[in-house]
C-alpha cells in the first residue's frame, strides 16, 4: 500500500490526525492522500532509476592530451583571441533601414516602406546571392528580407498555414546567417519535419547546400543529376535522377529509403560536423577525409571555377578558405 512504501516515521504526525477523523472522513482522507502522493513517488522512484542507468559520456575524453591533436609547447603559449573573417558584401541595401530600434514608435510603418522598397517590384528590390533561380513566395520574401544580420528586426513570429513553404522561409533566413558567428538552432517537433528539413537543403539553393555538396560530392552528383554539381548550382534539384534511382535499384532500396539513406543522412552527418573539431581547430582526420590530404598540407583551396562562380554571386569571401588544422 502507500503507506506502507514509505518510512513510517515521516507518516507519525499524519497517523494521529488520521486517527482523530472519524472513520468516513479517514478512508476519504487516505484516498485524497493516495491520490496527491503516487505522482509524487513514481516521478522519484524514475528519477532513482535513470539515475542509476545514465551511462552518458561526455563527446570529448577530458584530458587534454587527445592523439590526434598533440600540442608542442610553443603551442600551449596563451595566444591572442582569433578574429572572425570578415563577411563576404551580398549587397543588402541596409541604408534604407532608418535609425530606429525595433519595438520603437513608427518602426512598423517605417519597415513596411523599407519592405515595399526591397521586394522584387520595388525601386531596390534585393534578394540573396545564392537564391539561385528560384522564385520565393511574397511571404517568403518579405521574412528574408526582415530578418538578416544587417536588417535592425532582432525578433520575429510567422505564422504559416500548411503547404505555405514555412521551410524553405526558414532555409533562407539560416543562409542570411551562413556567416554569422551566432549559433544557428532549428527546434522542429517530430522526425518527419526534421527529414523534410534536410530533403529542402538538397533541393534549394544556398550556401549550406554548397558546403554539403562540397563535403559529400558523391550525394551531391546524386541529387542533382549531373558530375558536376556545380554546373547545377543556382537550380532547384528534383532529387529524382536517374543516378539516384540506379543507386537504389543496386542497393535494392526504394526510391524513398535511398534518398533517406543515401542522400538525407548525408546531409545530416555533414552539417553535425561531430568529432570534426577539439580545443577549437579542426582534427587532421576530418580534413583527410573530407579535403583530403593535399588540403591538409596546404591548408588552403583554390579552385579558378569556382572562384568565377563566387565573384558573380557576390560570395568573394568565400574563395577563400583558411583552416587551423591540428
Amino acid at each position: 500500500s502507500l503507506f506502507s512504501a514509505l518510512d513510517a516515521s515521516l507518516l507519525d504526525g499524519a497517523g494521529a490526525l488520521l486517527q482523530q477523523l472519524p472513520e468516513e472522513l479517514r478512508q476519504q482522507a487516505r484516498v485524497d492522500l493516495a491520490r496527491r502522493l503516487n505522482p509524487e513517488i513514481q516521478a522519484w522512484i524514475q528519477k532513482y532509476d535513470h539515475a542509476l542507468g545514465d551511462t552518458l559520456e561526455p563527446e570529448e575524453a577530458d584530458s587534454d592530451s587527445d592523439p590526434e591533436c598533440l600540442l608542442s609547447d610553443d603551442e600551449t603559449r596563451p595566444k591572442r583571441r582569433r578574429q572572425a573573417p570578415p563577411q563576404p558584401q551580398d549587397g543588402y541595401p541596409e541604408h534604407l533601414w532608418p535609425a530606429l530600434v525595433q519595438g520603437e514608435h513608427g518602426f512598423n510603418a517605417e519597415a513596411r516602406k523599407v519592405l515595399q522598397a526591397m521586394l522584387p517590384d520595388g525601386a531596390h528590390a534585393w534578394s540573396s546571392p545564392t537564391q539561385g533561380q528560384v522564385k520565393l513566395l511574397k511571404q517568403q520574401a518579405v521574412a528574408s528580407l526582415l530578418v538578416h544580420p544587417k536588417s535592425p528586426v532582432s525578433r520575429i513570429l510567422l505564422d504559416h498555414n500548411t503547404g505555405s513553404g514555412k521551410t524553405l522561409c526558414m532555409l533562407r533566413i539560416l543562409d542570411n546567417y551562413y556567416f554569422s558567428l551566432k549559433p544557428k538552432i532549428v527546434i522542429v517537433p517530430k522526425d518527419t519535419v526534421m527529414w523534410n528539413l534536410y530533403a529542402t537543403l538538397w533541393q534549394f539553393p544556398s550556401r549550406w547546400r554548397d558546403f554539403a555538396s562540397h563535403q559529400c560530392p558523391k550525394a551531391a552528383e546524386l541529387a542533382c543529376g549531373a558530375l558536376d554539381w556545380r554546373s547545377r548550382r543556382h537550380l532547384q534539384w528534383p532529387l529524382m535522377s536517374e543516378a539516384l534511382r540506379a543507386a537504389a535499384a543496386r542497393e535494392g532500396l526504394t526510391l524513398q529509403k535511398a534518398i533517406k539513406s543515401l542522400l538525407l543522412q548525408k546531409m545530416r552527418d555533414c552539417l553535425e560536423m561531430k568529432r570534426a573539431f577539439y580545443n577549437g581547430r579542426v582534427r587532421k582526420a576530418y580534413v583527410d577525409k573530407h579535403l583530403g590530404s593535399d588540403f591538409r598540407a596546404s591548408q588552403t583551396i583554390r579552385n579558378a571555377d569556382l572562384q568565377s562562380q563566387l565573384k558573380q554571386t557576390g560570395d568573394q569571401g568565400a574563395s577563400f578558405l583558411g583552416i587551423d588544422v591540428c
